[in-house]
């Protein structure tokens, strides 16, 4: 809102320096891998109160990160999304994950509560996010949608990322010269290692 308001040539110190601030909120995390317990670090050190939601991790290693276990199944979903100020989903797009934050996530979500999706546009029902955004003033930071474009360039058709209440990438969220060399060192160990000893780590297909 503040960048729109400037862009239309309005200065409004009154209004936007409202904002809450992060300490104390409550951040819902779905999904929690290495790059999320790097970043339940980071929201820690902002004094929010980090509540989890993960088929990989348990309540014990949850509290190891300094962070709340929420469940597991999505009534206990349902429930996260009623306490937390904001959401930040981290799933892959699987039969189980399909559609998963859809209206009755959404319905659960407090109004005025931001959404953030930086994993896979297809386990979000567009539809029932743009209700959420319109009817319940939910704020959203999106970096997928569903559908995209496949290419690296070309029209976008998306409804949802025109709406005022969403903050949109380009789907690039890892693009940065320093995260593409990190991958290519990592490859590198992974493959030195496999000579060095003859197993294959963080293998995904056996």
């Amino acid at each position: 809102d503040q960048v729109t308001a400037l862009r239309a040539g309005t200065w409004n110190k009154k209004e936007f320096g409202k904002a809450r601030g992060l300490k104390g909120l409550t951040l819902g995390v779905v999904g929690v891998g290495n790059i999320e317990q790097e970043f339940i670090q980071r929201a820690n050190a902002f004094g929010m109160h980090v509540v989890v939601w993960s088929r990989s991790i348990t309540p014990q290693h949850a509290n190891a990160l300094h962070c709340e276990f929420g469940g597991t199944d999505t009534p206990a979903l349902h429930a996260l999304a009623k306490r937390a100020d904001a959401i930040s989903v981290h799933l892959p797009l699987v039969d189980s994950t399909k559609k998963l934050f859809g209206r009755a996530f959404f319905e659960c979500m407090k109004p005025n509560s931001y959404f953030i999706n930086t994993s896979r546009g297809g386990v979000v029902d567009e539809d029932a996010l743009r209700w959420a955004i319109k009817e319940k003033n939910i704020r959203a930071g999106l970096d997928v949608f569903d559908p995209q474009p496949a290419e690296a360039e070309g029209p976008f058709a998306n409804e949802t990322g025109k709406l005022a209440g969403v903050y949109g990438t380009h789907h690039c969220g890892a693009s940065t010269d320093q995260a593409q060399m990190a991958v290519a060192m990592e490859a590198v160990r992974i493959v030195k290692v496999y000579q060095e000893r003859g197993t294959v780590e963080n293998c995904v297909n056996p």
